[in-house]
């Protein structure tokens, strides 16, 4: 193995390397399975459905779980969002094949400096599978009743980059700086025709756990200028901690974990075992490229922040030609595409809606997307009773982070009532500091936060008890990329250290604070997070406090967050009212043997 010189970007020489892994070495156990493809004229006699399917729990490999169902993308799909307003990316060793039927959405693909664009044989089976989960499509709609595997984002536009100088025998690659910078920095930063990729997918991992390799630097670096959202796999290294490594170890984007199960009536509910694991070890930056070390027993950092379907997947494999596909592909490099296609929806949705940069931000669709998430069993974020306040130091669990996309409830969290959803708070307008006023039970927020100050939401209805209340703080390392060709002069900036928490307060008048009620105070995340059920009946609000800062080589004096909140909130005295008429109306009907629905008298239930 080749290492790289450690100047800056890494703490001891073990950690980084020019060796950067996929194929065989992130999908586990798929290489003697991919030999086994199956031809797609033999998937056109199969009844299947629209979504990627996994290899087994149906009749055929073909006609197993619809994996985009599962994960709710079927509610975006009903409302006509697609992925069409959105520009997703994936960048790999090489880029996709794009003979194979799957990729018709690729229109642009960049090579790396001193990358070759020359045929990469089997190389391309990976880079394929990952765009086929993330948007792969025929250029019809998913109707047929054949098998075609739809991309979770199956209309978005689909940019791929090749950043690997060369190729191991066993699938892995070399790069460099300039190779990786070159690629990122075009998707990201300079675009191609005015517009630059929303969602940027990295299906590849290599040895560093801290997050502060040049690279991570970097392309952290270019999220925190950019508001481009990355999406990281966490690697195969699992199950212990400081197994999350590479991009997944950084601070500015998803990073995402592999679902594996028993496909029966808990499908996908169980974490595999070789899926990377928090808690991680911090590198703490004493200077821009100084760090010291902070081991995970004390940073208690939750680098996971979603999982989704990473096992048993049936996805292209275009080495066998352009319609074969390999069976029982699992590891975090399939699961991460899923979710980075899930935002593309989110966002797709977010300019035909909102038509703002605020709500198509990474902070808040990341805020959205972990709200809504499923907490799947064995969930644990380390919340415990602190005299009488929720309390947690570790916001997400180490594993599942903050659970299993949900797009279904992420639709409800991110879209008003009058697109079916249930935000009754879609952005507060402008990005004012202190009390930003009364907010729905249901919402999100891009918000900004001065240092030493807290932000306050008061909820204006009241919640009702023995019922849960979720909310999700997120944000950026404030990170210098350097020089776009290269990474170099790559930095750390500013970190600041915010905190949420959820309080309890008399009412909307007068807004009397009475109690704190839960709080979640990690130290090196960027992300907070807590659920947890309400006691008693009340009025509640959220706090997002700019406690202090790791770090501020820049005198930045703010920071800027997504925030997403969900509670139940208790009717209206009018709704209250309609709702026992209805009742009263149902069971006259019921004993008059009336057959007409009580919402077909009423007109408005």
């Amino acid at each position: 193995m080749t290492y790289r010189s450690l100047n800056r970007g890494c703490i001891g020489n073990k950690h980084c390397s020019k060796y950067w892994k996929r194929g065989p070495s992130a999908c586990v156990g798929t290489v003697a399975i991919l030999l086994t493809s199956v031809m797609a004229t033999e998937t056109h006699s199969q009844v299947g459905q629209p979504g990627v399917s996994s290899s087994n729990g149906g009749p055929t490999v073909f006609r197993g779980l619809d994996i985009n169902e599962l994960l709710g993308a079927y509610r975006f799909y009903d409302s006509g969002w697609s992925g069409f307003n959105s520009i997703v990316a994936t960048v790999e060793g090489t880029v996709p094949d794009v003979n194979h039927q799957t990729m018709g959405n690729v229109t642009e693909r960049f090579y790396g400096t001193g990358v070759s664009s020359s045929y990469q044989g089997n190389n391309h089976n990976h880079p394929t599978a990952v765009s086929h989960a993330l948007s792969g499509t025929l250029g019809s709609d998913p109707t047929s009743t054949s098998y075609f595997g739809y991309g979770i984002a199956y209309d978005a536009v689909t940019w791929a980059g090749a950043i690997s100088t060369g190729f191991a025998s066993d699938g892995g690659y070399f790069l460099t700086n300039a190779s990786t910078a070159s690629v990122y920095s075009v998707i990201m930063h300079s675009g191609v025709g005015g517009r630059t990729a929303d969602v940027i997918n990295s299906s590849w991992w290599f040895g560093d756990w801290t997050g502060n390799h040049r690279d991570t630097i970097g392309v952290d670096g270019l999220a925190s200028r950019t508001g481009k959202l990355l999406v990281n796999i966490a690697g195969n290294a699992g199950p212990g901690p400081n197994t999350v490594r590479g991009f997944g170890a950084g601070y500015n984007g998803i990073t995402v974990g592999a679902l594996d199960g028993d496909l029966g009536a808990n499908s996908y509910s169980m974490l595999a075992s070789a899926s990377g694991r928090g808690p991680n070890d911090v590198a703490f930056a004493s200077q821009p490229n100084n760090w010291s070390l902070i081991e995970s027993t004390h940073s208690q950092r939750a680098t996971v922040d979603l999982v989704a379907p990473g096992g048993q997947l049936t996805l292209a494999r275009p080495s066998s030609g352009p319609n074969f596909y390999g069976v029982n592909l699992s590891g975090t490099s399939f699961a991460a595409p899923l979710v980075a296609g899930g935002a593309g929806l989110v966002i797709d949705a977010g300019r035909d809606v909102f038509g703002t940069t605020q709500s198509v931000d990474a902070r808040v669709v990341k805020a959205v997307l972990l709200n809504s998430a499923t907490q799947l069993p064995g969930w644990n974020n380390g919340q415990t009773l602190v005299g009488s306040i929720v309390t947690t130091t570790q916001a997400l669990d180490f594993g599942q982070g903050a659970g299993r996309m949900n797009l279904d409830a992420a639709y409800d969290q991110y879209l008003t009532a009058t697109h079916g959803g249930q935000a009754s708070t879609a952005d507060v307008a402008g990005i004012d500091q202190g009390s930003l006023g009364a907010v729905g039970a249901v919402g999100w927020d891009f918000g900004r936060v001065n240092a030493l100050s807290v932000n306050s939401y008061h909820i204006e209805s009241p919640l009702a008890g023995d019922s849960w209340l979720t909310a999700t703080l997120t944000w950026f390392v404030d990170r210098n990329p350097g020089a776009l060709a290269d990474f170099s002069g790559a930095g750390e900036e500013h970190f600041a250290n915010l905190d949420l928490s959820v309080f309890e307060f008399d009412n909307l008048t007068d807004r009397n604070r009475l109690r704190t009620v839960a709080e979640s105070i990690s130290l090196f995340n960027t992300v907070e997070h807590l659920r947890f059920s309400i006691v008693a009946s009340g009025y509640y609000g959220i706090e997002v406090r700019y406690t202090d800062a790791h770090w501020n080589f820049v005198g930045q004096t703010q920071a800027t967050y997504g925030l997403a909140w969900h509670g139940v909130a208790i009717p209206n005295p009018t709704s209250l009212l309609l709702l026992m008429e209805s009742i009263a109306l149902s069971v006259l009907f019921r004993v008059r043997g009336v057959s007409r629905s009580v919402a077909t008298v009423l007109g408005c239930i």
